[in-house]
């Protein structure tokens, strides 16, 4: 059993990787087995000295014990604590995941199998174009530039596949013949049109232009970064431009701001009548937790009950109760000053780390990362399902490969 269990878990990684992005309680099931076949497969101390010396170890650690160490003094219910403490594990399986991620062949193994889900989800959207798709979240078929939201929601369908575009630009790079790279182009261009011109999700479109920016910015000499900036951002804003869902949406952003921005001021603040004007007025609140208790917060768990205790019994609290879209500032009201500097650097170590890569491969985890900020500015990176699975797993396929190249310049 021991000598079995370990491929065997590494096996079962791959499948939370095929499935996280389409079937997340299979994902989950898959997740719970690699753990227990981790488990069984005893050799603890290999498996630490896998991920002791990672760059990302060390600040994975303190999140999470700094999310433990708030729940003790937590103004929040306990059932939402344990949910908190409970999602935000991911700490700790991202380093399961790194342990079990040393050799070349298992990160492929990976990679392919998300690259196969994308495809899938990609193959579902164009073709819900002219034929009805059973699993779209959409109705189908639907004409160009409407949303083709296959699974899920279109918010954590734009961050899939944007992250999938930063993989397939960087095998398009890789590649070592014309076929190759011009499948992989083709494919970072179906996902990048699909993001832009098939989906409603602002924050998709965001991922992309920041993923391209970035992409170009690293990846390019220095003496040519700025013409690179440039083109990267008139491509993107080219393609905005040309899809009517994309303009109508950016549109909205800004008439539901100046909306938020005239409303009366009253002592209840917070409201959910427009999803920008929600934004606005959880960050504004957000931030005023965090002048309240500024080193510490409030606790793991706690902003649902503060939230609440400001927006009374009014239909919309239930949704902007649960967490206030930026992960960032979700951290710093329950974690205060302390945990949001300590996600900063946690973001900052595996940027940091990069530069043991050769570019393709520093630009990728550096674009991913990009969109893992973007999304912690307007979404809940870490605590929705699907996108703290997209955060907590590819990052840990990066990270196992940084680990990987730092082992074999040390034995060189």
């Amino acid at each position: 059993m021991v000598i079995k269990a370990l491929p065997l878990a590494q096996a079962a990684l791959v499948g939370v990787f095929l499935f996280f992005p389409m079937k997340l309680g299979v994902a989950n099931t898959l997740l719970a087995l690699t753990l227990l076949l981790t488990i069984f497969s005893g050799n603890v101390r290999e498996r630490w000295a896998a991920v002791r010396d990672n760059p990302i170890t060390m600040p994975a650690l303190t999140m999470f014990a700094l999310i433990v160490v708030g729940a003790s003094y937590s103004s929040g219910p306990i059932d939402t604590i344990l949910q908190s403490v409970n999602k935000y594990s991911k700490f700790l399986f991202l380093l399961l995941a790194i342990s079990l991620l040393g050799k070349e062949e298992w990160r492929q193994r990976c990679w392919l199998a998300f690259s196969a889900a994308m495809v899938f989800t990609l193959a579902s959207v164009y073709a819900g174009l002219w034929v009805h798709i059973p699993w779209a979240k959409v109705a189908t078929p639907s004409g160009w530039g409407t949303d083709h939201t296959i699974f899920k929601d279109y918010i954590a369908q734009g961050l899939l596949l944007s992250t999938f575009a930063a993989y397939a630009i960087t095998r398009a790079i890789e590649a070592p013949g014309t076929h190759k790279k011009t499948v992989w182009t083709v494919f970072a261009l179906l996902a990048i049109i699909s993001v832009v011109f098939l989906s409603n999700g602002r924050t998709g479109y965001l991922a992309v232009f920041c993923m391209l920016v970035t992409y170009a910015l690293t990846v390019v000499p220095k003496r040519l970064r700025l013409y690179a900036l440039l083109a990267s951002t008139a491509l993107i804003t080219a393609g905005l431009l040309s899809s009517p869902s994309a303009q109508s949406r950016i549109g909205l952003v800004f008439a539901e701001a100046q909306a938020q921005f005239s409303a009366p001021k009253g002592v209840n603040q917070l409201n959910g009548e427009t999803s920008t004007g929600a934004r606005l007025s959880m960050w504004a609140f957000s931030i005023e937790q965090i002048k309240e208790r500024p080193l510490l917060g409030s606790g793991t768990g706690s902003y649902g009950s503060l939230a609440r205790a400001e927006c009374g019994d009014r239909p919309d609290c239930d949704v902007i109760s649960v967490h206030p879209h930026n992960q960032f500032l979700f951290f710093g009201v329950e974690l205060g000053l302390i945990g949001l500097f300590a996600f900063c650097y946690y973001l900052y170590a595996a940027a940091k780390a990069s530069a043991e890569l050769e570019p393709p491969r520093r630009a990728l985890v550096l674009s991913f990362l990009a969109i893992f900020v973007v999304d912690g500015l307007v979404h809940g990176a870490l605590w929705l399902a699907v996108e703290s699975h997209l955060f907590t797993f590819i990052l840990a396929l990066l990270m196992a490969e940084i680990s990987a190249v730092k082992n074999q310049s040390t034995l060189a």
